[in-house]
């Protein structure tokens, strides 16, 4: 009868998962990412499965989560800095050759999960709530993200980041290129002190550009 237990118990921890082992993550890392969603998002609507390193289009200016992205288009987490046309840092500066190895890696392999509702405070936003917004009016549509599940990566001086994609989108805006409601970009946070600043980040405006 012990057996049978202890089987149950395996499978009911692999189904509160819901795809999470695939990122490699230890349950350390999954709570620390978790309580970092709450952080940054205490509230509003997230749709219920996260971004993979393949989700293109124009949101992300066409570009995939890439390194290459995050070192070609990442700028100061400013007011003025997100518009200056040269890159705030060179990530290849932060980060031994093994350490770039590993994010790189770590992009290729981020799936696509469903986010646990029990371990956030923002609400989940599903298919069928998509699909209501197609035919609510004005005033019922909702704004709502589209965010990847949070990459952590150790640079060469101890310092930890963190590295999230979201994509904001806003049913009562025009899905022109310009309206940037409706477009992606990518954060990065530094762990200093044991809390997360920001650190930079790389907007879809120039994720579509190359020099």
């Amino acid at each position: 009868m012990k057996s049978v237990y202890v089987i149950l118990i395996v499978l009911i921890g692999s189904l509160g998962c819901k795809g999470q082992s695939k990122l490699g993550y230890s349950d350390d890392r999954i709570l620390e990412a978790y309580k970092f969603i709450i952080l940054h998002y205490p509230d509003g609507f997230i749709y219920y499965s996260t971004m993979s390193s393949s989700d293109t289009g124009p949101d992300f200016g066409g570009q995939v989560l890439s390194y290459e992205s995050l070192n070609r288009a990442n700028r100061e987490h400013s007011a003025s800095g997100i518009f200056k046309t040269t890159p705030y840092v060179d990530f290849d500066t932060l980060l031994t050759v093994e350490q770039k190895a590993s994010l790189i890696d770590k992009f290729d392999r981020l799936p696509v999960i469903e986010l646990d509702q029990n371990r956030i405070k923002a609400k989940l936003f599903y298919e069928d709530d998509v699909e209501k917004l197609k035919t609510a009016t004005y005033e019922e549509k909702l704004e709502y993200k589209r965010i990847s599940f949070p990459i952590f990566q150790k640079g060469k001086d101890g310092t930890e980041y963190l590295i999230i994609a979201e994509h904001g989108v806003d049913p009562n805006h025009t899905t022109d290129p310009l309206d940037f409601l409706n477009r992606g970009q990518i954060l990065v946070f530094r762990n200093l002190n044991g809390e997360w600043e920001n650190f930079c980040v790389i907007s879809s405006f120039w994720l579509g550009r190359r020099p």
